[in-house]
């Protein structure tokens, strides 16, 4: 749990495949998908595993009461380096919520 801005962040680590599943029924519900991922290897295989089409983004996230992201992260960084993400078992996931 993170405290920011009057804002609480709630961190929990998730397997890809339950996120997949968890965002079939998201869809299914209305809630839209936005994409701040600017990374294109990373974002093709995000977009292959949850079957999305998303395309990069460098917009900004704010962060308002009762979002639920998704954060997608390098399980091997490498500073000052391009990495090249071949397969969903090259990233950990994130589901993240927002609450004031």
């Amino acid at each position: 749990m993170i405290d920011h801005d009057n804002y609480t962040l709630i961190v929990e680590k998730k397997d890809p495949a339950l996120l997949r599943n968890i965002v079939k029924k998201w869809i299914q519900m209305g809630y839209d998908v936005c994409c701040y991922i600017r990374h294109e290897s990373t974002l093709n295989v995000i977009n292959e595993f949850f079957g999305f089409s998303l395309a990069p983004s460098s917009d900004i996230y704010k962060h308002e009461d009762k979002d639920i992201m998704i954060v997608a992260s390098l399980k091997q960084p490498a500073r000052g380096r391009e990495v090249q993400v071949q397969s969903i078992d090259d990233l950990d996931f994130y589901l993240i919520r927002v609450i004031k």
